[in-house]
């Protein structure tokens, strides 16, 4: 007799379970994705400079233009969404991508140079310039990092390159 309700009830717990596993899920991809990733441009031609152009509308950032002076690169017209793990660039690689909550950080290496994109602050060659909409950043060939700065040790692990080793290792 106690056998129909003991099935009624494993069957309602089992529902209500799946749903709340359901709306959970659900709810964190909702709020992971609801900002949208980073959209950058890459533009080249024979008679300008490289240019990226970085735009993320739902943090009010547009045409954030970043010039690359003295620079040449082949004719390149790509538009790339940071919405997935995306490792090589038309003109260098991707150093680190965060895509946990979007738009999350990525950060890029162009011809020497860092640019790193986060929702708070864009980093150009490690020093923190504010967002503002339209702004164009020119990158000049005296700018780049030393080859031995521009590689972080925390970014090591991700482009699998070997652990500096030091002294009493």
């Amino acid at each position: 007799m106690n056998s129909p309700p003991l099935r009624r009830k494993i069957f309602l717990l089992a529902a209500f379970t799946l749903a709340f596993y359901v709306a959970a899920f659900y709810g964190i991809e909702w709020w992971r994705a609801k900002l949208g990733p980073w959209e950058v441009t890459f533009t080249s031609s024979t008679n300008h400079p490289p240019t990226l152009v970085i735009r993320q509308p739902r943090l009010g950032i547009e045409k954030v233009e970043i010039i690359f002076e003295g620079e040449s690169a082949p004719p390149t017209n790509l538009l790339l969404r940071f919405d997935h793990p995306i490792r090589t660039v038309p003109w260098g690689t991707v150093v680190h991508q965060d895509p946990v909550k979007f738009p999350g950080v990525v950060t890029l290496h162009l011809f020497g140079h860092e640019v790193e994109m986060m929702p708070r602050v864009l980093s150009l060659n490690r020093r923190a310039v504010p967002w503002s909409p339209h702004a164009s950043h020119r990158l000049a060939p005296q700018d780049k990092l030393p080859p031995d700065q521009l590689i972080r040790k925390k970014f090591k692990r991700e482009l699998g390159l070997p652990p500096a080793h030091t002294a009493g290792s």
